[in-house]
C-alpha cells in the first residue's frame, strides 16, 4: 500500500519504507441482492510446538466452524460462472466476496516483536460481562448435547439397550411391564426426535424393527407402543413422522411399525384393538368409537388436511391406509366412518365438478394440488381406494347416510353400499367420459406404466368385474378409456393402454374393447409422424427416452395368451375372442413400430409375429375343426393386411428419411408374409382353396419389387439430416401398390 500512503504522495520521490497489508478475512455473500447468507472465512495464525509460526483458514457458517483450504479462495469467492462438466453449461456462481479483511503487516509484525521479546509470552484473556458469559455457556452445552445426540454411537447404545429386552428373564416381561416400557419409551423418543431428523442417520429401521420384535410376543407391551404413538398430548408425533419426516426409509419403517403391531394387536387383544371378535357386526349403525384401531384411524385422519404441506410423503402415508384396510371389514368400517374414503376421493378428483358434494374438508391441500408443478404420487392412495372397493357396492342401491352404509351391509357379498354423494362424483361424466377414471390414469407418473401390481388397473378391473350385469356402464368406461388413449402422445401413452389392457382382462366380451383396441392401433400409426417431429426439432431421437411401441406391443401381448376372463367366452367358431382381435388390431399395429426409431422394440414386434402368426402355419388341415380352421381363416387375413400396410410404411418411411437399418425388420416381415402366401398357393390340398383369395398374386407382386428397393435403400451415413429433410441422389424408391 506504499504508493497510496500519505507520505509517498507528498513527496513522491523519497524512499518509502515498504506498507504491507495480508488478506486475513473475506466475508461471502451467497444468494440475490433480494435474498441470500453471508458466512466467512477467516485466517488463524496458530503456532506449532517447535515454536514455528503456521497459518490455517476456517469457514464460519452460522454455528457450524470447519477448516478451509485458502488455495480454494478463488474459487468460493471471486464470483463468475461455475461450469458443469458432464452438461458443459455455465451459471452465474451464487456465492460472492462481500468484503474483505486486511491485516497491515509492517505495523503488527513489529508489536509482535516486541511482545515475543517479553519474558512472559502468556495469553491475555479478558473477562466477558456476565449475561454473555451464560449464552456462551448455554450454547456451548447445546452444542455439545446435539453432538451427542447424533453421535453414532447413541444410536448403538439404544439398539443394544432394547435389544437386551428379549434377555430379560428368558424374554418374559415384568409383572407390571415397566421396565419394557421406559426402555420401549427411549427407544421411540430417539427415534422421532432424533435419528429421523438427519439424513443418513444410522439404524432406524434396524431398531424399529427390533421394537417390533420385542413387542410381538406380549400384548399388554404392543398395546402400550399404540397407545403412546396416539395419545393426545403427542398425538402429532405420528403425524409428524409420517408428514415432516424428512427421510423417506424412516417414515416408511414407521407406518410398517404401526400396521405390524396392529395386526399383532388384533390378532391378541382384540377387545383392547377395538373389536371383539364374537360381538362385531359389520351391521351395527353404531359408528366405532371404541380402542386403539379408532384412535390409529383418528389420528391419522386428522393430518389429512395438512398433506397440501408434504406432497412427497404421500405415498407412505397411504400405504398404511391401504394395509389398514386390508385387515378386515372392522378397519374398513372405522375408515369409512372417519370419512377417509371420501377425503381420498376429494383428492384425487379435486378439479371434479361434483367434488363440493363431499363436503370439502382438504380445501387447503385441493388448492396445492390445483396450484403445483410437481404433484404428489398417487400410487398408495389407489391401492387405498381399491381395498375400500372391495367392500363397497358400486352399482347397487347408494345408502343416504354412514348409519344406514352400516344397516344396509349385505353379508352375501361382504359389501357395504357406497353413499349416494360418493357414487355421483365416481360416476360423474365431463365431455362424455366419466372423469374418476381419466384422474386414475392421470394421477400415476408417466414411469410406473409397466409397474406391477399397477394399482390403478387394479382398481379397473375390481370395477369392471361388478359391472358386468350393467353393460351400459362397460360401454362407457371402454370409451372413455379409448378417448384417454387418443389424449396422450403416442410415445408417452403407456399409462391409459395399461388402462385399457385392465379393462379388457376383466371385460369377457371383446366387443366391449373394440373403441379401445382401435385406439390403440391409431396411436401407434401416429408414432413415425412424432419421430419426425423430435428429429426435426431436436436433431436426434435417443431410444431409452421414450416408450413409444413399447406399451402397445405389451397391451397385444398381454391379450394374446388371455384364454378366459372374468368368465369363459368364446366366439362362434370356439375362438377365444381376445385372440381374434388381437392377431386382426395387430396386423394393423405393428407396421408403424416396425419403422420407429428403438431397435429394441422393433426386434420384440418381430419375435411376437413369429409366434403370433408366422411360426403358426398349418401343415395340416383338419376341416372338421372349426377352431383351427377360424384361426388359420384369421391369421391368412393377417397376413395380407401385413403385407398392404408393411408396404405403405416401408414407404412412407423413405420418403421422410429414415436410415436403412430401420427398414430391416419391416423387410423382414414382408419376407414372412411372401412365403406364408407363396405356402398358401403351393398347397395340392383342395381344404387350402378356402384360405386363398384373388388378390394373393398381386401382393406376392408387390413384395417383389419392394424387395428391390430395399436393396438400393440408402445408408445411414448416406442421409442427410441437416434441417431434417433428407438428401436422395439415387432414383430408387418404394412405390405404395396397396
Amino acid at each position: 500500500m506504499t504508493p497510496y500512503t500519505l507520505e509517498q504522495l507528498s513527496n513522491p520521490n523519497a524512499q518509502q519504507e515498504a506498507d504491507m497489508f495480508e488478506l486475513v478475512g473475506v466475508l461471502v455473500h451467497s444468494g440475490t441482492a433480494e435474498t441470500g447468507h453471508y458466512y466467512s472465512y477467516i485466517r488463524l495464525p496458530y503456532e506449532n510446538s517447535q515454536g514455528k509460526d503456521f497459518t490455517k483458514w476456517a469457514e464460519f457458517n452460522d454455528t457450524e466452524v470447519t477448516e478451509f483450504d485458502p488455495n480454494r479462495i478463488a474459487e468460493q469467492c471471486f464470483g463468475g460462472l461455475w461450469e458443469d462438466i458432464e452438461s458443459r453449461l455455465r451459471y452465474p456462481k451464487p456465492n460472492s466476496a462481500y468484503m474483505l479483511f486486511y491485516r497491515r503487516v509492517t505495523s503488527t509484525d513489529a508489536q509482535a516483536a516486541t511482545i515475543g521479546a517479553s519474558p512472559t509470552r502468556a495469553l491475555v484473556s479478558m473477562p466477558a460481562a456476565p449475561s454473555l458469559a451464560a449464552t456462551i455457556q448455554e450454547e456451548n452445552h447445546a452444542l455439545i448435547r446435539r453432538y451427542c445426540l447424533y453421535d453414532p454411537v447413541h444410536a448403538h447404545f439404544t439398539k443394544s439397550f432394547t435389544g437386551m429386552l428379549k434377555h430379560f428373564d428368558s424374554g418374559v416381561c415384568s409383572t407390571d411391564h415397566q421396565s419394557e416400557k421406559e426402555i420401549l419409551q427411549m427407544s421411540l423418543r430417539y427415534v422421532v426426535f432424533v435419528a429421523a431428523r438427519v439424513k443418513g442417520a444410522a439404524d432406524v429401521e434396524a431398531l424399529l424393527q427390533l421394537v417390533h420384535k420385542t413387542t410381538s410376543v406380549c400384548s399388554e407391551c404392543t398395546l402400550f407402543v399404540l397407545q403412546w404413538l396416539t395419545n393426545v398430548d403427542q398425538a402429532n408425533l405420528t403425524s409428524d413422522m409420517l408428514l415432516g419426516c424428512p427421510v423417506a426409509k424412516a417414515r416408511q419403517a414407521w407406518a410398517e411399525l404401526i400396521a405390524s403391531m396392529m395386526s399383532d394387536l388384533r390378532r391378541m387383544d382384540p377387545e383392547s384393538y377395538g373389536i371383539d371378535s364374537m360381538n362385531f357386526s359389520p351391521t351395527d349403525r353404531a359408528v366405532p368409537g371404541d380402542g386403539v384401531l379408532f384412535d390409529v384411524v383418528n389420528t391419522l385422519q386428522s393430518s389429512v388436511r395438512y398433506l397440501g404441506r408434504s406432497l412427497r410423503v404421500w405415498d407412505e402415508y397411504f400405504e398404511l391406509f391401504a394395509v389398514i384396510a386390508s385387515l378386515g371389514l372392522p378397519e374398513v368400517k372405522t375408515l369409512l366412518s372417519n370419512g377417509i374414503f371420501r377425503d381420498c376421493l376429494e383428492l384425487i378428483c379435486h378439479d371434479n365438478a361434483n367434488v363440493s358434494l363431499l363436503g370439502l374438508r382438504n380445501q387447503e391441500t385441493r388448492a396445492t394440488l390445483k396450484k403445483t408443478k410437481r404433484p404428489p404420487s398417487y400410487v398408495m392412495l389407489t391401492r387405498f381406494l381399491y381395498q375400500m372397493m372391495l367392500h363397497l357396492d358400486l352399482f347397487g342401491q347408494p345408502a343416504r347416510s354412514i348409519h344406514e352404509q352400516f344397516a344396509y351391509f349385505d353379508t352375501d357379498t361382504n359389501k357395504y353400499p357406497i353413499l349416494a354423494d360418493e357414487r355421483q362424483v365416481v360416476m360423474t361424466r365431463l365431455n362424455g367420459r366419466l372423469s374418476f377414471f381419466c384422474k386414475l390414469v392421470e394421477a400415476v407418473n408417466q414411469s410406473e406404466w409397466s409397474v406391477q401390481p399397477w394399482w390403478p388397473g387394479e382398481l379397473i378391473k375390481l370395477i369392471v368385474r361388478n359391472a358386468l350385469p350393467n353393460p351400459a356402464f362397460i360401454h362407457d368406461l371402454g370409451s372413455t378409456l379409448a378417448a384417454d388413449i387418443n389424449e396422450y402422445y403416442p410415445d408417452a401413452a403407456g399409462l391409459p393402454i395399461q388402462a385399457g389392457l385392465a379393462f379388457c382382462q376383466a371385460c369377457p366380451a371383446a366387443g366391449d374393447a373394440d373403441a379401445i383396441f382401435r385406439a390403440i392401433t391409431h396411436s401407434a400409426q401416429q408414432l413415425p409422424e412424432y419421430v419426425t417431429i423430435r428429429r426435426n426439432s431436436m436433431g436426434t431421437v435417443k431410444e431409452p427416452d421414450y416408450l413409444g411401441g413399447e406399451c402397445h406391443l405389451d397391451f397385444f401381448q398381454q391379450l394374446s395368451t388371455l384364454q378366459e376372463v372374468a368368465c369363459s367366452s368364446v366366439d362362434d367358431n370356439g375362438v377365444p375372442p381376445y385372440l381374434a382381435s388381437v392377431i386382426v388390431h395387430f396386423s394393423h399395429c405393428a407396421p408403424p413400430i416396425l419403422i420407429y426409431d428403438n431397435y429394441s422394440t422393433r426386434q420384440k414386434v418381430c419375435l411376437f409375429l413369429d409366434r403370433l402368426i408366422f411360426d403358426e402355419y398349418p401343415h395340416e388341415v383338419d376341416e372338421n375343426d372349426d377352431i383351427s380352421m377360424r384361426l388359420t381363416q384369421l391369421r391368412c387375413e393377417a397376413v395380407r393386411i401385413l403385407m398392404k400396410t408393411c408396404n405403405h410404411w416401408a414407404v412412407q418411411a423413405q420418403a421422410k428419411g429414415c436410415p436403412k437399418p430401420w427398414a430391416e425388420h419391416i423387410e423382414k416381415v414382408m419376407h414372412e408374409c411372401a412365403k406364408w402366401i407363396n405356402k398358401l398357393m403351393s398347397e395340392e390340398s383342395e381344404a387350402y382353396a378356402v384360405f386363398m383369395e384373388p388378390g394373393d398374386e398381386a401382393l406376392l407382386d408387390i413384395f417383389d419389387r419392394a424387395k428391390f428397393s430395399f436393396g438400393h435403400w440408402r445408408e445411414e451415413d448416406d442421409w442427410n439430416f441437416g434441417e431434417g429433410k433428407p438428401t436422395r441422389t439415387k432414383r430408387y424408391s418404394l412405390v405404395d401398390l396397396s
